[in-house]
């Protein structure tokens, strides 16, 4: 029920975080979101009555999607030329993964001597929040200060002008199909214990590597590749190699016998799904939508691309309950046409992309 609310309200509060990052500073947005997001969860910590955690829950959408997120990946693009977007992208995916990691050593030791109670929940949330706070100070001090979006003379810009932009569209439909890998990856894991045999303690390892080594690697990887390919030749060769990896997953019998083979598939699976992650925003700088349309263009393609998340378990959760370990065939054949889907759209950008280049000379 908490988290669904979070879900929900962020749906909607991406929509206002687009127009807030381009009429305000996005230095002073990202450090108010980050204090009101830290300060909600030490009230959190205290284990207020479950009608005000949900509100709080409700309050995080608003304090992360509308406040933080969209001024986070509009400023980012400040950070280099068209050309260096796909590095800049790259190392902040590598860069979650660094630290998540990082602080995730630190956190599951801590948690496990206090116990899996309350002080061990209350800990990790006080962490948390308090991590916030410091990040909120680094933040202030470290980013540079922005003016609001200027539109120039002739120039297109804002909501209307994102919503119409044909290449928006297509990357939207980009980050919603690798939204819908990124969730389908997850079930690899119980896979490969429920049908393949793995222990549980072997898989929960893998996973964790997989997870957060995908992170990293392709962060890094796909911000090398995307700079020299472009990022939409990157997200359709990707594309490619996902549709292979989750056929093999879906007809390949699973068995002891091959289980170290298909770890290897899923661990490559998951670099390549974090070099779209990694790339997919870069790729708004090539098809040459402006700073004017960034606020618009990362609401729009967080909002809808991110919808997934909103059905996909519960979807999945059905098959899994009524096909039993067949369901899982389900679920990759979900993930091959959500790859399709990718690779389709990620072509009719670089076909847009062509068209807008040769208009502008380029």
């Amino acid at each position: 029920m908490i988290m669904s609310l979070f879900g929900i309200g962020c749906l909607f509060f991406y929509f206002p975080g687009g127009y807030l990052s381009d009429r305000f500073s996005q230095r002073k947005i990202m450090t108010f979101g980050q204090i009101l997001t830290s300060l909600l969860g030490l009230i959190f910590a205290m284990f207020p009555p479950f009608p005000i955690a949900c509100a709080i829950s409700f309050a995080w959408s608003c304090t992360t999607a509308m406040v933080f997120w969209t001024a986070m990946i509009s400023y980012t693009r400040t950070l280099g030329s068209d050309k260096e977007q796909g590095m800049i992208y790259g190392f902040l995916e590598a860069g979650r993964g660094i630290a998540a990691t990082v602080l995730g050593l630190i956190i599951v030791p801590v948690f496990s001597k206090l116990g899996s109670g309350v002080e061990g929940l209350r800990f990790v949330i006080l962490f948390w929040a308090v991590f916030g706070l410091i990040l909120a100070v680094l933040t202030w001090f470290m980013i540079d200060d922005t003016e609001p979006v200027q539109i120039e003379k002739g120039e297109k810009g804002g909501y209307v002008a994102a919503f119409k932009n044909p290449a928006v569209w297509y990357v939207t439909i980009i980050f919603f199909a690798t939204m819908n890998l990124f969730d389908c990856l997850g079930y690899m894991t119980p896979y490969l214990t429920s049908v393949c045999g793995l222990s549980t303690a072997t898989a929960a390892t893998i996973g964790t590597i997989r997870t957060w080594g995908s992170y990293i690697v392709g962060g890094i990887l796909g911000g090398l590749i995307a700079d020299k390919f472009t990022p939409s030749r990157t997200i359709s060769a990707v594309s490619c190699v996902l549709i292979v990896g989750f056929v093999i997953f879906r007809f390949v019998p699973g068995n002891a016998g091959i289980v170290i083979f298909l770890v290897a598939v899923m661990l490559i699976i998951g670099i390549f799904i974090s070099i779209n992650r990694a790339v997919y925003w870069a790729s708004l700088s090539e098809a040459l939508v402006p700073m004017s349309m960034m606020g618009g263009a990362s609401a729009l393609v967080t909002a809808l691309g991110g919808s997934p998340d909103a059905y996909i378990y519960t979807l999945i959760g059905y098959w899994l309950d009524k096909y039993g370990n067949d369901g899982y065939k389900f679920v990759f054949v979900y993930a091959i046409c959500a790859a399709v889907l990718c690779l389709i759209a990620a072509l009719l950008l670089r076909r847009y992309i062509k068209k807008q280049r040769a208009m502008a000379g380029q």
